[in-house]
């Protein structure tokens, strides 16, 4: 429907990725990218938690007549939440791709799982930065025109 918002995961990826991660896929402002454009392209917060998405990651909509509020939906939040979900389910919980500086640890995910062999959390950390690559790869798919050529025989 016009005006509403598609794919949560991409808003909740531009919104809550940290900065060298966001960075590091290319992100940029839902409106730049065909499949948000066409809706809303603001960003959902709880009260209190506007201060947590940098304002360069605005849409110029949002920038205009600001964020939606909302009780229970956060992008913000809901991708610190899913990083969550992700540990839980096996992957590190560190959200940060391999080689992020974090104090001189590369391998984050030890200082959280001291019991887990070094192997096991660049394992963990390579796969939850593969998801959050192939979402974003996805994003930027949308983006891509293809044009038939008339000279095309296929």
């Amino acid at each position: 429907a016009n005006g509403e918002r598609n794919y949560h995961i991409f808003y909740q990826l531009i919104a809550g990725a940290p900065a060298d991660l966001y960075k590091r896929l290319r992100l940029a402002p839902p409106d730049k990218f065909k499949y948000l454009k066409y809706g809303t392209t603001t960003f959902f917060a709880r009260p209190g938690s506007k201060s947590t998405i940098a304002p360069d990651r605005l849409s110029e909509q949002a920038k205009k007549v600001g964020m939606l509020t909302d009780a229970i939906v956060d992008d913000a939040a809901d991708f610190s939440h899913l990083s969550d979900a992700l540990g839980r389910a096996g992957l590190s919980p560190d959200e940060r791709f391999p080689g992020h500086d974090n104090g001189g640890d590369k391998i984050a995910s030890l200082k959280i799982y001291p019991n887990f062999t070094r192997e096991y959390c660049r394992s963990a950390e390579l796969q939850i930065f593969d998801i959050w690559r192939v979402v974003a790869g996805v994003l930027h798919l949308g983006n891509i025109d293809f044009v038939d050529s008339v000279d095309d025989s296929r």
